[in-house]
């Protein structure tokens, strides 16, 4: 066998794939650039930032300390480095090509986002897979909503549970007064999402019971600014986590609410007029509430720009776009604009969310919040370390304090200057993997476009091909001892075996007779490498049957002039993959 084999590590079907920058990678040190944290602390100019394995280890003044031998160092003078920017409103399920939008969001200096409604099966897939790094991708967290019957009008609850009887799903659910709450709740924790959405039709005492269970389980709640029949007020003091929508402040000065979300958007709010001042009572002390008992606001100015327009399946938000035909959207957008203006002088926490498909960039929101008051240090705050708390991952995300992930953005100007600047992108890191954006930084961090790349990438699908073939139709007995290794659990014929003895048995088992991989990519991360596509199996797995698609991953490591192999894995094309077009 090749001298792949020694390192070969196979996880037949149940093993995940691992990260590629999880292996010991070297450090990398960025020097002499300016600093904004996150925080809103002042900027701090001529630092030097040090990533070590997915971390920042260190960030110190440049010179202060002496750097590792081992260190790659790479000058950026002149230029500033803020923490990724986390877009805290996206719903990715309406764009029909999510993986496409959510790569133009990470050059765009995206790291994170939370998706604030969809279907769950999705962004499951989409959310393993960006932690894993197998897609170039932001890190996505996501919402299992809930709402009261009526809301079931509404055709967003069927897309996003196609398959499933609307009301019903566990990311997508009806609530009453009689709902086992326990029950719904855990449900909507095991598809994966990091908080529960409030969204029409639930009355203020429901929401109490729902916001204590949730905190119970360790969920986030987020709600929309008014969940009709109830106000903000009700939603905050049952002590939700974030409200969207600075526009949905609006009808907390009213009296005999509509009873949902429909009645009000259809019948309500066009004989709105938004003259009341947002500075005047009640709203004066609804902000004071907001921020005594730290609940976020998130005002979404992307969303009231325009109506919405479906990019994805057909017709489940034209029944907005249509009712904001007969809303005052100019005074409606004067009103949130002047409430978040109140709101952030009263010393609400705001974040910034888009409240799209992915399509328009959480810049927009930056830059909105600082034309009317916002300065630009809180504006950036509410899009990075607020935005972090308003997920939950304020502890490892969100600010560039030593032990963080290593998420950044560089860019060619300062922010605080011109906040246009932060369109200016030069290199974005997610999980201290290093995305250049122009060719000399590519060249800085070894990332070549060239020749070069185009020469590996050749030599890593022959090595790949030779290595599928190896493992999967060949299979010499010294293969099957790399492969049987006793920190593996591993399906093989027969059940989920432990023993080593019992995993080369079954792996004998075996009956290919050819293997082909189709849709395979090569994506570099300096001298590190990762391989994946589709696998498919002429043969069976004696007494289980035919094999079924497979995705594949291996990683590979460059020493000298040659690739060695670090990690090889196998999953299986679950349903939704294949309805993706992901196998």
């Amino acid at each position: 066998m090749k001298q792949y084999l020694s390192v070969l590590c196979l996880s037949v079907i149940l093993i995940f794939p691992t990260r590629a920058q999880q292996v010991d990678a070297p450090t990398i040190a960025i020097t002499n650039i300016t600093v904004i944290d996150g925080t809103g602390s002042a900027q701090q100019p001529n630092m030097t930032l040090v990533i070590k394995n997915e971390i920042i280890s260190d960030l110190f003044p440049t010179g202060q300390k002496t750097l590792p031998g081992e260190s790659k160092i790479l000058d950026m003078s002149g230029h500033f480095v803020l923490p990724g920017l986390i877009d805290a409103h996206v719903h990715l399920t309406k764009n029909p090509d999510p993986e496409k939008r959510l790569k133009a969001l990470l050059a765009s200096g995206t790291t994170t986002v939370r998706d604030m409604g969809g279907d769950a099966r999705t962004l499951s897939v989409l959310a393993r897979d960006a932690k894993l790094g197998t897609i170039q991708t932001p890190n996505i967290y996501y919402s299992a909503v809930l709402f009261g019957a009526s809301f079931l009008q509404d055709p967003r609850t069927r897309f996003a549970a196609r398959g499933l009887k609307p009301g019903e799903a566990p990311w997508m659910r009806v609530v009453t007064g009689h709902t086992d709450l326990p029950q719904i709740i855990a449900e909507a924790k095991g598809t994966g999402a990091t908080g529960i959405k409030l969204y029409s039709a639930i009355e203020p005492g429901l929401l109490k019971q729902i916001t204590n269970e949730a905190h119970r389980q360790g969920l986030k709640v987020w709600s929309h600014a008014t969940i009709f029949p109830s106000k903000p007020s009700d939603a905050v003091s049952a002590g939700a986590d974030v409200l969207s929508h600075s526009g949905g402040l609006y009808p907390e000065a009213f009296s005999g609410l509509p009873s949902g979300f429909n009645e009000a958007i259809t019948e309500w709010m066009p004989k709105q007029d938004f003259s009341t001042d947002p500075g005047d009572a009640p709203y004066d002390s609804l902000y004071h509430l907001m921020a005594n008992n730290g609940t976020i606001l998130e005002p979404t100015f992307s969303a009231g720009e325009s109506p919405r327009v479906d990019t994805g399946q057909a017709g489940q938000s034209q029944h907005l776009a249509e009712a904001a035909r007969n809303i005052d959207m100019s005074a409606r957008r004067a009103w949130t604009i002047g409430a978040t203006r109140e709101a952030y002088e009263a010393g609400v926490t705001i974040a910034a969310g888009t409240d799209s498909d992915g399509s328009v960039p959480v810049q927009s929101e930056i830059e909105t919040l600082v034309e009317h008051g916002v300065s630009p240090l809180d504006a950036i705050k509410a899009a990075t370390l607020n935005n972090a708390r308003a997920i939950g991952i304020e502890e490892t995300h969100g600010s560039l304090e030593v032990g963080k992930r290593a998420d950044f953005v560089l860019l060619s100007g300062d922010p605080l200057q011109d906040i246009n600047f932060l369109r200016n992108i030069i290199l974005v890191a997610k999980d201290g993997v290093l995305y250049p954006q122009n060719a000399s930084v590519s060249n800085e961090v070894g990332q070549d476009s060239g020749n070069e790349r185009e020469v590996d990438k050749k030599e890593l699908l022959r090595l790949n091909e030779e290595l599928a073939r190896s493992q999967i139709v060949d299979r010499d007995s010294a293969f099957i001892e790399q492969v049987a290794l006793d920190d593996f659990r591993v399906l093989a014929p027969g059940g989920l075996i432990e023993n080593k003895s019992q995993v080369i048995a079954g792996l004998s088992a075996w009956d290919a007779t050819d293997v082909q991989l189709t849709g395979t990519e090569v994506l570099f991360y300096g001298d590190i490498a990762l391989v994946m596509g589709r696998m498919d199996i002429d043969g069976i797995m004696k007494p289980v049957g035919r094999w079924g698609p497979l995705k594949y991953m291996s990683t590979w490591v460059r020493e000298g002039e040659e690739w060695r192999l670090l990690l090889r894995s196998l999953t299986p094309c679950k349903e939704i993959l294949l309805k993706m077009g992901r196998c």
